[in-house]
């Protein structure tokens, strides 16, 4: 039964419309004109006291805020609407179900979304064509924030346009995050209080311990029952708890709950791992090249416990390098449907926090049979290239072998044997390597391909804790890094060109790039005082990562980055390639870390079939598009959750900085507010738009600008980039969050 259009509904669909066409705030004549195409607000520009009733309303629902000006009203949404109401692009869901079908006699018609409902209790269900459909209370039946969804939506051409959910397409991921608050008495249980940006629109309830209290522990929670209609409860259980989240001891921890990271292996798997690090485990009898009489060596971190790749180089017959890449073959170990397989499959990738490690690979392997310590025999699929020295990859070849490291060397030693400082039988061919990796990233450069000098993390033992602090990479970079990422990239391209060329029927498993949007990159440019007329997005990039470096090039740097769609694994028809943006090549895969990395056991297991002759079955065809999007997903999360620990820390450290005014330079603008990193350590915090309006009548905010006008008709702009003095006004290690004032 439809029911009649209310006032009620009339405020809601009216500030949900706010929301999706002018979430920065218009004003009452600009909203007048622009709900004047809309079919169910139409009706409210011919009646200017119905429209002032239904804003009023609004307002006082808290949907909306309004403010009196020079100008008249004008109108935003209400933060935590704005916040809330909209579906983040990474939620958003891939496949598109069938279009939607209309019913000319009852004037309604089906279409699916996925579901996001609200702290204020309605919904709305986001299309990937059309806009959002507003879903009241009474239509959202037993669904929950995340399902794929297919809804009735009636229109009748007038002023209502609403939906009813009559079907749950794909439910959600059955998993919530939060803070257990005390248990309720009326029911006995805790409710559990959304952590981060986590909303699900609905309370959840966990029961009680019989061992312990739950009260105040970060929990990780299944849901077990649905809610059983309208304004009912999801009951759920924990499945994973950090007790005393608030501990700086109990950061790692937290951040594995919020994410889902599991520490702990499969028994399984376990006793696979431990049949490897006793030497009971044979593999596969092939043929094999005994490469231990050459002086290979590894040069990684001086924290590092895991070797994946050793490297060494000579010059052949005709002047040119010959570079052999030599890379741990943990195919050989890892079967296929193994239990070490399934468990490395699950994890994805390793994952690395300051104080702990959680490795894709069991340790009697990432640190044991794989790893390629010094002295020890270990077993290698090796990538031979032929470098002529204008950096020109002349050809490769791909082979099994085995090699003894010669040295471990950290990147400080390798740097000092590189510059003269120190000399043994092993620093003529390191400083050739130099030679070969300058003429290697010349070519690449020359090719388009794009350098990025990112702020590197720093973390300091201060009085027993972390401290956090940004460093110019610049000064931070060694020849030395720069020597391995050149190889490893040059034996990333060679294996993406060599299993493209053999497996033209069947596809492969590449990294891919995309393009970013050339209107985001230009507008960037005007604020970085780049003329970007005529000129491509690589072009733009290029000159402001050729800009002399500053704390505000650094800034537009790292939003040129922000700007920059996200790289992915991606199943490519073989001998075809897929852009990588960002490196300037069609041929690009990952086989230089098959320690940490599950996508380059697959590019292994393809490259070391081939050799044996089996191409045909190199790799599931069927499942590698799933194997790929898997594995992105996993790096995603692992990439989010190592930024949260981070975040986590520099919070940590803002603490001390609390009341105190500090310069700052300003790192990124949204309808949130003001990011602003301060101090020396380059802690970023920000100024909340909710504080602005205190203190400012109309902010506004494009991509790259921050318009204010104050209460004493002042105006005032900041720009990305612009130099400002702020106060630190609160921290919360927990959630991470610096909140700043502007002075």
């Amino acid at each position: 039964m439809r029911k009649k259009t209310s006032l009620n509904y009339l405020a809601e669909r009216l500030a949900a419309h706010i929301v999706i066409n002018a979430p920065s705030g218009l004003t009452l004549e600009g909203l007048s004109c622009s709900i004047s195409c809309s079919h169910e607000l139409s009706g409210l520009t011919k009646d200017h006291t119905a429209l002032l009733n239904c804003l009023k309303l609004a307002e006082q629902k808290g949907f909306v805020e309004v403010t009196k000006t020079e100008g008249g009203d004008f109108i935003v949404p209400a933060l935590d609407l704005l916040e809330d109401a909209r579906i983040d692009d990474e939620d958003s869901y891939e496949d598109p179900l069938p279009s939607d079908d209309f019913d000319e006699v009852s004037c309604s018609y089906t279409t699916t979304g996925l579901l996001h409902i609200t702290p204020n209790g309605y919904g709305f269900v986001s299309r990937r064509v059309g806009s959002d459909i507003l879903i009241p209370h009474s239509g959202l039946a037993d669904a929950i924030t995340g399902d794929l969804v297919r809804i009735n939506v009636f229109d009748d051409g007038d002023f209502e346009v609403t939906g009813e959910i009559v079907e749950i397409v794909t439910p959600a991921e059955p998993i919530f995050v939060g803070i257990l608050s005390s248990p309720e008495k009326s029911s006995g249980m805790h409710k559990l209080l959304p952590f981060m940006s986590q909303i699900c629109g609905r309370g959840v309830f966990v029961g009680q311990s019989r061992n312990h209290d739950l009260s105040g522990s970060l929990a990780r929670v299944e849901i077990i029952k649905r809610p059983d209609g309208p304004g009912k409860g999801i009951v759920g259980k924990a499945v994973d708890l950090c007790t005393s989240p608030e501990l700086p001891e109990h950061a790692s921890k937290a951040v594995c709950v919020e994410f889902g990271l599991q520490t702990t292996q499969t028994e399984s798997a376990a006793i696979e791992a431990k049949q490897v690090g006793a030497g009971l485990y044979i593999g596969p009898s092939v043929e094999r090249i005994n490469l231990s009489g050459l002086p290979f060596i590894t040069i990684d971190g001086e924290a590092s416990r895991d070797f994946d790749d050793a490297v060494y180089l000579s010059k052949d017959s005709n002047g040119d390098w010959q570079l052999k890449v030599a890379i741990a073959d943990v195919s050989h170990f890892v079967m296929p449907g193994s239990a070490l397989d399934k468990h490395a499959y699950e994890r994805g990738t390793s994952i690395y926090f300051p104080d702990q490690c959680i490795p894709m690979l069991p340790e009697e392997l990432s640190n044991g049979a794989c790893s390629l310590v010094e002295g020890e025999e270990r077993l290698v699929l090796v990538a031979e290239m032929i470098i002529g020295l204008d950096g020109s990859i002349i050809s490769y070849d791909f082979y099994r072998g085995s090699i003894i490291s010669q040295r471990r060397l950290t990147y400080q030693q390798a740097e000092r044997m590189i510059t003269g400082h120190n000399q043994d039988h092993l620093s003529d061919m390191l400083r050739e390597m130099n030679s070969c990796r300058i003429v290697l990233n010349q070519k690449r450069l020359e090719e388009g391909a794009l350098v990025f000098f990112v702020d590197e993390i720093d973390l300091a033992e201060d009085d027993d804790s972390l401290v956090y602090r940004k460093s110019a990479s610049s000064t931070a970079r060694l020849r030395s890094q720069m020597l391995i990422e050149e190889f490893m990239l040059a034996a990333n391209q060679s294996a993406a060109r060599f299993i493209s060329k053999k497996l033209i029927k069947q596809p492969v498993l590449l990294r891919t790039h995309e393009e970013p949007d050339v209107e985001t990159i230009r507008g960037l440019a005007k604020y970085a005082n780049i003329e970007a007329s005529g000129k491509s997005s690589r072009q733009i990039i290029q000159e402001i990562t050729s800009m002399p470096r500053s704390y505000a090039s650094d800034i537009f740097m790292n939003k040129a980055i922000r700007c920059m769609k996200k790289a992915r694994y991606s199943a490519v028809d073989g001998g075809t390639g897929e852009q990588h943006f960002s490196l300037a090549t069609k041929f690009y895969t990952h086989f230089t870390s098959p320690i940490r990395r599950y996508p380059d056991i697959l590019v292994h297991r393809a490259i070391t079939q081939i050799l044996d002759g089996t191409p045909d079955a190199s790799q599931p065809e069927k499942h590698l598009a799933e194997f790929a999007q898997h594995c992105s997903n996993k790096e995603l999360c692992a990439t989010k959750a190592e930024r949260a620990y981070l975040k986590r820390i520099s919070a940590r450290t803002a603490v001390g900085l609390i009341g105190n005014q500090v310069p700052g330079v300003v790192s990124g603008l949204s309808k949130r507010g003001i990011y602003v990193e301060i101090g020396e350590s380059k802690i970023e915090g920000v100024v909340s738009s909710k504080t602005l309006r205190g203190r400012f009548d109309k902010p506004t905010c494009t991509y790259h600008l921050f318009k204010m006008k104050g209460v004493a008709n002042t105006p005032r702009t900041i720009r990305l980039g612009a130099v400002i003095d702020v106060v630190v006004e609160s921290v919360n290690e927990l959630y991470r969050t610096i909140n700043l004032k502007i002075v």
